[in-house]
């Protein structure tokens, strides 16, 4: 039984992986972050990194539409100030990385709460992170991307609460 646990980690990780690469190519080839949307994100983070005592909500200060959902920006600028590391990597490698991720493992756990076959599990996953359509809107972290995990979320748990009537 271990041996097959460790043989289904291997299938899941190759899985993510393959997805992870399919969607940091457009960054890596063009050296820039991927999407047009990013950069009013870009620019908002940096303006609250050079001036930590700005309200997010304030539209003097920000352009009056992408602050008034936050957190793309909020969690680039907290991932900075902790990582260290620039706004450009964090939009271009880091977020993708992480949500990416975040979205394999609850897509699959989508997946088997629908059906609890693993194998049926692990190939819609890879069909669900090769989509041409979604490996380019979820390229880069724009606002609907981020909101995709919450979607997942809601998604497993009406799924349980309704198997379970």
């Amino acid at each position: 039984m271990k041996r097959n646990r460790g043989g289904l980690a291997i299938i899941l990780f190759l899985v993510l992986v393959i997805g992870l690469v399919f969607r940091l190519i457009p960054t890596t080839v063009f050296n820039e972050p991927y999407s047009t949307d990013i950069w009013p994100l870009i620019k908002i983070s940096k303006k609250l990194l050079d001036n930590p005592g700005l309200k997010i909500f304030d539209d003097k200060f920000f352009d009056g539409y992408n602050n008034r959902w936050p957190g793309v920006v909020l969690s680039t600028t907290v991932a900075s100030i902790i990582t260290n590391l620039d706004i450009y990597t964090i939009y271009r490698y880091l977020h993708p990385i992480i949500v990416i991720t975040t979205f394999s493992v609850l897509v699959y756990i989508l997946l088997h709460t629908f059906h609890g076959n693993k194998k049926y599990c692990f190939i819609g996953l890879l069909y669900f992170l090769s989509v041409p359509s979604l490996i380019v809107f979820t390229s880069a972290l724009l606002k609907e991307v981020y909101a995709y995990a919450f979607l997942y979320i809601l998604l497993i748990y009406a799924l349980r609460k309704w198997s379970s009537l």
